[in-house]
């Protein structure tokens, strides 16, 4: 919820101290982490230890549900992420200064923390299936907003009002998704290690950000020419975000 906006605060310094902000919050969380951890039990030996951990892993990957479902979970870190990738770049293109951009990033942060609960009791009522849809559908909307207001000269109003729906649409579809989605992997885990499969969740969403961003970084250096250009990118993400739409709802577990 602190991301955004400690994100705001940084862009006034240089690269360096980021950096060095972004360690040192790392190095805190790892000592953290490392004295929160349960030790391991010494009575099992390494080689069990990593033999037991291979064929979990492997049974994990035989279930082709739990796999389909992180795989199209991952197309919302893309989403989201388009929040640090491309409205940047989408203010630069519209010459919006970096303080506009900081108070987007506040706008974020006050959004997450006034809705988060409520949104997530909301969807509990709903269930899983029409939360994960309606969470898609309104990141579809915002970019699919984009992709039309960018053909719109970005002067007064509009050079704000299109990324504040971005940032509006994009901070409430992940508020409807994240809280239903993550504890689903505690049903596809079934009692099983649960650490294996949020470690698959994570990875296939880190891939799909990297992957994804070679992907769009060509289509925003396009949408600095006027025309078309500029609403292609956005156009791409709202197609995308159809496919864990539709796709989500029909591989939950069985369980739920």
């Amino acid at each position: 919820m602190a991301g955004p906006l400690l994100g705001a605060l940084l862009l006034g310094v240089s690269f360096t101290w980021a950096a060095l902000a972004g360690a040192v919050v790392f190095t805190v969380m790892a000592a953290v982490l490392w004295h929160s951890l349960p030790a391991e039990d010494p009575r099992s030996a390494p080689a069990t230890q990593k033999r037991g951990t291979a064929l979990r892993t492997a049974a994990m990957l035989r279930d082709r549900r739990f796999v389909a479902f992180a795989a199209l979970y991952s197309v919302n870190l893309l989403a989201y992420n388009q929040l640090y990738f491309g409205l940047p770049v989408e203010l630069a293109r519209t010459d919006a200064g970096p303080e506009v951009l900081a108070g987007l990033f506040a706008v974020a942060s006050l959004l997450t923390v006034a809705l988060q609960w409520p949104i997530s009791r909301l969807t509990a009522r709903k269930g899983a299936g029409r939360a994960l849809t309606a969470g898609f559908i309104l990141k579809g909307l915002a970019f699919g907003t984009m992709a039309v207001l960018a053909q719109v000269p970005a002067t007064g109003t509009m050079q704000i009002l299109p990324p504040l729906l971005l940032v509006v649409g994009l901070c409430l579809g992940h508020m409807c998704i994240g809280p239903v989605a993550l504890p689903l992997v505690l049903d596809f885990a079934n009692g099983r290690r649960t650490g294996i499969y949020y470690g698959l969740l994570a990875s296939m969403g880190g891939c799909a950000v990297l992957l994804g961003n070679i992907v769009l970084g060509p289509l925003y250096a396009g949408a600095a020419q006027p025309g078309l250009g500029a609403a292609w990118p956005w156009a791409l993400l709202a197609a995308l975000t159809v496919i864990p739409a539709v796709g989500l709802p029909r591989l939950l577990p069985t369980k739920t």
